[in-house]
């Protein structure tokens, strides 16, 4: 938490990081294939890039990597068939559990208490738009003193820009302009 606002901020060692499309092509895109792969060199992705505009661009080459992965899924399924299976069966009772995973817009960590019956008592979600506000906001500042002699009306729409690459979702966008 910042002072100045009442959502999440997340560092690492101390600084702003980025979650997301653009974060996954930087680290993994050598293992990319295809048309995906195509695409990520087209763009200029495959090589070093902190361009927060370029983010929707890495968003579009994961949903082509997905759409041939998912391709490859069905004609699996499609030759071996798919099996069936049973429920496990789960006994409630008390615990604690954390967990991260891989979302669209970035990693989502998520951590529960479970009383003796199995009922949550507590929870904490830290969405990859929260991960992403400190970021984004280094971004906000760089962009202004880069434009900070333009029109209002500019700077209003080159500043949304910056945060619309980030694709916060919805329900966490609504902490982020006041304008």
């Amino acid at each position: 938490m910042v002072p100045y606002s009442h959502a999440k901020h997340s560092r690492f060692n101390g600084r702003p990081f980025m979650v997301g499309s653009l974060a996954r092509v930087m680290i993994n895109g050598h293992k990319l294939t295809g048309k995906a792969r195509e695409a990520m060199e087209m763009f200029g992705l495959d090589k070093p890039c902190e361009n927060i505009l370029m983010n929707n661009l890495a968003q579009g080459v994961e949903l082509v990597q997905s759409i041939e992965r998912s391709l490859e899924i069905v004609d699996r399924f499609l030759k071996d068939g798919i099996r069936d299976e049973e429920p496990v069966p789960v006994e409630p009772k008390s615990g604690k559990g954390t967990a991260a995973g891989e979302a669209p817009r970035g990693t989502l960590y998520h951590s529960y208490e479970f009383d003796e019956n199995g009922r949550a008592v507590s929870a904490d979600i830290i969405t990859p738009t929260a991960q992403n506000y400190a970021n984004m906001e280094k971004d906000v500042r760089a962009s202004l003193e880069r434009i900070k002699g333009e029109s209002d009306e500019e700077i209003k729409f080159k500043i949304n820009m910056v945060i619309r690459a980030y694709d916060p979702c919805i329900s966490c966008s609504v902490h982020l302009v006041r304008i």
